[in-house]
């Protein structure tokens, strides 16, 4: 044999073991199971995804998806109980096989199960779904649950026949219909549609007018609200006026009694006074007060002699002359003390026994004598002096002009008590009879 001969059978060993390697050599992608079979007979042992070998021409393989993978069903025909045929544009299933149950499944089914399981159990579903319903239910009332009812369906039937292979979701489009009835749905879609807006508005102007209502609720009961607070409170007030009225009449008539109690107890005390106190002195006394409030007037002429005659004139004033004044003047408390600014009743030992007393002084201006009614008594007494024919010399003779002069028919109004000052109308009166000065009292 020669080397070309040789060369020749080499390269055709070389070809048929090529061809050999790449039949026997195949690639699982992952998530996939490769099934054998040899002489059209399922091998039991599957293969994961990597390359493996197997016998070229006499064993073949399937690859098999063990994860989640949809299946689309075209144009799927239905019929209506009503008799409209309708058609499902496409159909969506999605599904999974278990790698345990790969071997059993495609034993059973053969390598395209989904076919069988799953494209049929389609067409024959929605088919009985539709016969037992309307057009109107198919197309918009169950429109909602077909593919609800689908998967239901179909897993009832798969957990019985293939328990590896689950459904995991169905979806179905919208079918198509025939134009004519597709319009009268649109029209129908249409008037529903503005029915929708009317019963819609119909609400909203219900809701509003329930709005108005409420409000209207509210501020009534608010306007009652105000008027009961602005009645109790009116209430209140007039209680609170009651209460103080009835706190004032108690506070009153507590008063008035107490008054009334006091005024009692003022009478007891000066009844029990009285008693010890109307004495016959002093009923006496009385009697002379009260001749004199009757305007009679006694005169009490008290003399003074010599050079101590100022000295005198202050004590004659505390000890003989206001004895007779004080009693009267207390029993009168109306009247006014007078006097002619003389040294003698402006004595502080005077001025003290007055205040001591009570006794009221009208405090006369010295540099004013004639607004002091003493002036006209002494100027009454000059003329009727002057008047004589025979001017007196001594006292004595004073006296009795004095008594004759009249003066008591002049002054019978008036409580007054006179004495000496020094460069007035008595020392003038004095000077002419040469005698010495003499104190009155009316």
């Amino acid at each position: 044999m020669t080397m070309t001969h040789v060369g020749a059978v080499v390269g055709a060993v070389t070809a048929v073991m090529a061809i050999l390697l790449h039949s026997s050599i195949h690639k699982i992608e992952e998530g996939h199971l490769a099934v054998y079979y040899r002489g059209g007979a399922l091998l039991t042992s599957p293969n994961g995804p990597g390359y493996h070998i197997m016998m070229p021409f006499l064993t073949t393989y399937r690859s098999v998806q063990t994860t989640l993978q949809t299946d689309e069903i075209k144009n799927v025909p239905c019929g209506t109980s009503g008799g409209v045929m309708i058609y499902f544009d496409r159909i969506e299933v999605v599904n999974m096989l278990v790698p345990s149950s790969v071997v059993d499944t495609v034993k059973n089914y053969t390598a395209d199960y989904d076919k069988t399981l799953i494209f049929n159990k389609i067409h024959h579903e929605l088919n009985q779904f539709c016969s037992v319903h309307t057009l109107q239910e198919v197309y918009i009332e169950l429109f909602d649950i077909i593919d609800e009812n689908l998967k239901i369906a179909l897993q009832k039937d798969l957990n019985s026949m293939a328990p590896g292979l689950t459904i995991q979701a169905v979806r179905v489009t919208k079918p198509k219909i025939p134009e004519a009835i597709r319009r009268n749905f649109e029209l129908m879609e249409g008037e529903k549609t503005r029915l929708l807006v009317t019963v819609q508005t119909q609400k909203v102007v219900e809701k509003e007018a329930e709005t108005e209502r409420k409000k209207a609720v509210i501020e009534a009961q608010k306007v009652a609200e105000v008027a009961q607070i602005h009645f109790q409170q009116k209430v209140m007030e007039k209680e609170t006026e009651k209460r103080i009225s009835e706190i004032e009449d108690t506070a009153f008539l507590a008063k008035m009694k107490a008054r009334a109690d006091a005024e009692y107890y003022t009478a007891a005390k000066f009844a029990e006074a009285n008693r010890l106190k109307l004495t016959p002195e002093y009923l006496e006394l009385m009697k002379y007060q009260a001749i004199a409030a009757n305007k009679v007037e006694t005169c009490v002429l008290i003399h003074s002699y010599g050079p101590s005659r100022w000295s005198a004139a202050r004590s004659q004033k505390r000890e003989d002359i206001l004895p007779h004044m004080v009693p009267f003047l207390q029993v009168h408390p109306d009247m006014t003390l007078q006097h002619d600014n003389a040294t003698s009743i402006t004595a502080r030992s005077v001025r003290d026994f007055l205040q001591d007393r009570n006794i009221s002084v009208l405090p006369w201006p010295a540099k004013s004598p004639h607004l002091n009614p003493i002036e006209h008594i002494w100027d009454l007494l000059d003329q009727r002096v002057r008047a004589r024919a025979i001017t007196p010399e001594m006292s004595e003779d004073l006296q009795v002009p004095w008594w004759k002069s009249g003066v008591t028919s002049h002054s019978k109004n008036w409580q007054i008590w006179c004495s000496p000052r020094g460069g007035d109308a008595l020392q003038y009166l004095m000077q002419l009879v040469a005698t010495p000065a003499t104190d009155c009292y009316f």
